[in-house]
């Protein structure tokens, strides 16, 4: 409907159409007789040449400032029969003579061309104001789309057996033509064709319904508002006959439906199936060994603590006292019981006092030979280690 509303404002904009129209209005002479006729001509190619193209136009129509019509295209004799000349007074025209440029006047569905011998189509008129480039009103320019062509892609989903499309305007008349299971013809009013239908229908603007052992997926659809992809600024239509409610009725789908629709789907589902198990279960087991893991290391730690805890309490309340110097002599390390034979706090004597400080005078120099053979030997047999680590 938005490429059909486009191609009709692009076609009235044309400037050979503006001056058809304008010179059908100026004062008659000679001169300008064979100047209308040949654009008169010129439009006729060019609307035929449109027919031809698109395919899904019945009709072109254009219409002077009095509804005449001063140029008509058509593929197939229109109905009634003979075609009407003047559209004066009609709502379509009435309408359109209000419009301002760029606004559109859109007719319901209709039952309007024959194509062949007992074969009528539905139409729908798409009307819209022509003015000359200053603003000046010249006329109205009048497609009649092909409504059974524009609905032909529903053809696919009515043909489905399991499948059925309902169409209907505002107050329930069916604007398709009878086909499928409901061979419902044009124009009747659903309601009395399909209750139930209707009902669902009617219900909401949108969502889905329950239809007996079916679902309906409705909607509606208002082209006086609906058409922000098209170029048109407003868009008239019958009120009675907006908004359009469309549906798509289908059986309620079942696993076994499903599965028999598509074996790939149902292979599909089983090896997603069992790739979830085996991740599943893989996870389950490596979760379990990392706890057991983690039980581990904890108890471990706990172990070595105590252990640690065990030695230190060893070293600190030993029978005997224990110390440790630095190269200088200087006191690195001491347990309590030497600083309780000596009377001192470890804060006193840790990293501040020399052991010879503790020792007689008479002893010191026994305690210096000693303590620098202890020195040498360290170097000697490793000497990568820290120079001046003794313990005694």
């Amino acid at each position: 409907m938005n490429e059909s509303f486009n191609q009709v404002l692009a076609t009235a904009e044309f400037p050979l159409l503006r001056r058809y129209l304008d010179g059908v209005q100026q004062t008659r002479s000679p001169a300008r007789d064979l100047a209308v006729q040949r654009d008169h001509e010129q439009m006729n190619t060019l609307f035929h040449t449109l027919l031809t193209h698109f395919g899904r136009y019945t009709r072109l129509t254009l219409l002077d400032l009095d509804g005449r019509e001063r140029l008509s295209v058509t593929t197939a004799p229109m109905l009634p029969l003979p075609p009407v000349v003047s559209h004066a007074g009609t709502a379509m025209f009435e309408e359109t003579m209000a419009l301002q440029p760029r606004d559109l006047y859109v007719s319901p569905p209709r039952l309007g061309a024959t194509e062949g011998e007992g074969v009528v189509t539905t139409v729908i008129d798409i009307v819209t104001p022509v003015f000359s480039p200053s603003g000046r009103r010249l006329g109205v320019m009048l497609f009649t789309l092909d409504w059974a062509r524009l609905t032909a892609n529903l053809s696919g989903v009515r043909e489905d057996g399991d499948t059925q499309i309902l169409l209907t305007d505002a107050q329930g008349a069916w604007l398709l033509a009878g086909s499928g299971k409901q061979a419902i013809p044009f124009g009747s009013a659903l309601a009395s064709e399909w209750p139930a239908a209707w009902q669902a229908l009617a219900a909401r603007a949108w969502g889905e319904a329950r239809l007996d052992e079916h679902i309906v997926w409705r909607r509606t659809h208002d082209i006086r508002t609906h058409h922000f992809q098209s170029q048109a600024g407003m868009i008239v239509s019958e009120p009675e006959s907006q908004p359009w409610r469309l549906g798509i009725v289908t059986p309620k789908p079942t696993l076994a439906g499903l599965l028999m629709e598509s074996p790939g789907q149902l292979l599909a589902i089983a090896l997603v199936y069992l790739l979830s198990v085996t991740v599943g279960v893989f996870w389950v087991l490596s979760h379990h060994r990392q706890r057991e893991l983690r039980k581990r290391a904890l108890l471990f730690s706990r172990e070595a603590r105590q252990y640690a805890g065990e030695v230190q309490d060893l070293y600190e309340h030993a029978p005997c006292g224990y110390h440790s110097l630095d190269g200088t002599g200087r006191v690195a390390k001491m347990n309590r019981t030497e600083l309780d034979w000596l009377g001192y706090r470890a804060d006193e004597v840790i990293g501040k006092r020399r052991y010879r400080d503790f020792i007689t005078v008479e002893t010191r120099d026994a305690f210096d030979a000693a303590f620098q053979q202890v020195l040498g030997q360290a170097e000697g047999v490793l000497p990568r280690r820290q120079r001046g680590g003794a313990d005694r």
